[in-house]
């Protein structure tokens, strides 16, 4: 703290900063302090959980001048208090103030000073003992408004969320209340608590802890570890030094912009608005780029078993083929790839319900493809074989298996906009790209059988109006055959894939 030109200047840990605030609103402080005149004796760390700090005495107010080289210890209030100089009554009071106050979700600090009977420069963690308890630093530090509403949000994207803090029980059963959670202390698991625990009992438990409280950074670790050897993709925010070798661990370490060096360092994300809704628009983000690989995938590669079976199976019946190589690349380039490009730019996310850390080839996924393609590939097959046998024309038939394959293969785009819900329950206009590229799309088909110069270069012929009924007729039929695969893959398939902890 400092005064530059009458106005007060606080640098570095808001916590502290917020101490010294309320110290100078209450008139305990006498005066600031140099700098030089502040040594730290013994930092604070997650294993003692305390810091040992030589201020000089005139810093300290006047009922506790008689104390010669005062030494102020802060941390945490049940350490001070074991370590304090306290009858067995002092010490269950305050131990039931402190969990009072941790039952409104307020951080609680305990300090109080040592008197070294030693050098002062050789004070070690064993020397600080018999303290001279002073009282809890109670501190409020309420949730942002808008986290509980994004924590729904990602619960309801099929993540779960838990919690590891350094704080109290209680003050972490007050946030989660806090932030909607129906949890109570049968939830709650403390550091000590964990440390009698094997992995194999921790993993036990692991789906019914929602609250990690008075964990170390050792803790985090192993938290995050066993949470990766289920199969879990791990997400771990922190700020702190000591939330480091969990962010690095993690399968996505995100830091806080505001937190401390080392911990951005290590991070793979860094929130520089502090804003954790920004997790949330990372998670959208990452679904919907997913999720419209997925529609590319099972889109392209059905259309491509599609063809590789067809040709295949004319081949081996001995038969014309069905289509020509100029006809294949006509389909591939203008009816497939319009729509392909526009489901990379779809912004019509599906609600997934399955793991995320199966990837991309996930049940739905193969089965949509493979099912797809063989069906839909089969029953072209059979029509160019029923057309071929009942005496039709060779150029007639291929013409007519072309409009069928080519329209359906650009409306087909439409129930595969979304993969995990029927084509009823979405709106297909959304996508003003898609409809574009099957309107463009159906314009090349029509002057590919109906203008002369590219029916010479197609080898197509003019297509009659029942005929060309009958292509609509196909449409639609394929359409409910997908549909009918989709409900399957959603109702049966996706089962498999579905997390196995709450």
């Amino acid at each position: 703290m400092g005064d530059e030109a009458g106005v007060a200047v606080h640098r570095g840990d808001d916590l502290e900063g917020n101490i010294v605030r309320a110290a100078a609103r209450y008139d305990i402080v006498q005066t600031a302090a140099d700098r030089s005149e502040i040594q730290i004796r013994i930092p604070f760390n997650s294993v003692n959980k305390f810091s040992v700090t030589r201020i000089p005495s005139h810093f300290l107010p006047h009922h506790l001048s008689e104390f010669d080289d005062p030494h102020v210890v802060l941390g945490a209030p049940e350490v001070l208090i074991e370590r304090a100089h306290l009858s067995d009554d002092e010490r269950h009071q305050l131990q039931h103030a402190i969990e009072e106050h941790s039952r409104y979700g307020r951080r609680v600090l305990g300090i109080g000073l040592l008197t070294p009977h030693t050098d002062p420069h050789s004070i070690t963690v064993d020397h600080v003992k018999d303290l001279t308890f002073l009282g809890v630093l109670s501190f409020f530090d309420p949730i942002r408004r808008e986290v509980p509403e994004a924590l729904t949000r990602i619960q309801g994207y099929n993540a779960r969320v838990v919690m590891a803090t350094g704080d109290l029980p209680g003050t972490a059963l007050a946030v989660a209340s806090d932030l909607g959670w129906d949890v109570n202390e049968s939830n709650v698991l403390t550091g000590q608590q964990l440390t009698q625990l094997s992995d194999e009992e921790l993993t036990g438990l692991l789906g019914k802890i929602h609250i990690y409280a008075r964990v170390t950074p050792k803790d985090k670790l192993r938290i995050t570890r066993l949470f990766q050897a289920q199969g879990e993709i791990v997400a771990m925010t922190g700020d702190g030094v000591n939330d480091a070798p969990s962010l690095k661990a993690a399968n996505i370490g995100v830091a806080v912009g505001s937190g401390t060096d080392v911990a951005k360092g290590v991070a793979d994300l860094v929130l520089l608005d502090n804003n954790f809704k920004t997790i949330v628009a990372a998670i959208e983000e990452g679904k919907q780029i997913l999720s419209n690989i997925k529609k590319v995938f099972v889109y392209l590669m059905s259309n491509a078993l599609d063809e590789l079976i067809l040709v295949g199976g004319a081949i081996i019946a001995g038969v014309a083929l069905p289509l020509t190589a100029v006809q294949i690349i006509w389909v591939n380039l203008f009816a497939g790839s319009l729509p392909a490009i526009a489901f990379a730019f779809d912004r019509q996310m599906m609600r997934e319900t399955e793991r995320t850390s199966r990837g991309l080839f996930d049940p739905r996924v193969l089965f949509l493809t493979i099912s797809v393609g063989f069906a839909v590939s089969l029953m072209l097959l059979f029509l160019y074989f029923a057309l071929l046998n009942s005496g039709m024309s060779t150029e007639l038939a291929r013409t007519i298996l072309f409009a069928s394959f080519g329209t359906y293969a650009l409306f087909i785009s439409f129930s595969f906009l979304d993969l995990s819900r029927p084509i009823y329950q979405y709106p297909l206009y959304k996508n003003r790209l898609l409809l574009i590229g099957v309107a463009v799309g159906m314009a090349l088909m029509a002057i590919t059988v109906y203008l002369p110069f590219f029916q010479e270069m197609f080898e197509t012929t003019h297509l009659p109006l029942p005929w060309a009924l009958f292509v609509v007729g196909w449409i639609l039929f394929n359409i409910f055959v997908v549909e009918v695969f989709k409900w399957f893959a959603n109702t049966v398939l996706v089962q498999y894939d579905r997390p196995t902890t709450d």
